[in-house]
């Protein structure tokens, strides 16, 4: 039995809107290894129970890779919450059951996404 847990979406403020993210891999199978990865990206809970990423489905990516992966293809907009969840394969083709979905929102950055007006006293 695989799973994926630790699921963690990690932004650098001031930075960039991607995100980076993280996730474990643990198995009851000596030797496992991811050799694949699906990322979904919603912004709703319904979308990304239903397996459904309506923001971003990376598609299955084939790298063992699964720690701070930056990922420049999601567009998120600043202050907007959005869902994620990650699913992984081993080099049999052998797939894990989705992780539990994780809930992050994407940074305001200074000074570009700020809005606001003076408060003055006229």
């Amino acid at each position: 039995m695989v799973e994926v847990s630790s699921l963690k979406v990690h932004f650098v403020q001031n930075v960039d809107a991607f995100p980076r993210i993280s996730w474990k891999v643990q198995s009851s199978e000596p030797g496992y290894q991811q050799s694949a990865f699906q990322l979904l990206v919603s912004d709703n809970q319904k979308d990304i129970d239903q397996h459904i990423g309506n923001i971003w489905d990376s598609g299955k990516q084939e790298t063992d890779q699964s720690a701070l992966r930056k990922f420049s293809d999601v567009n998120l907009k600043p202050g907007n919450k959005y869902f994620f969840k990650v699913k992984v394969w081993n080099a049999v083709e052998e797939g894990s059951n989705w992780s539990k979905v994780v809930k992050a929102v994407a940074p305001i950055n200074y000074p570009e996404d700020w809005k606001g007006k003076w408060i003055t006293y006229d």
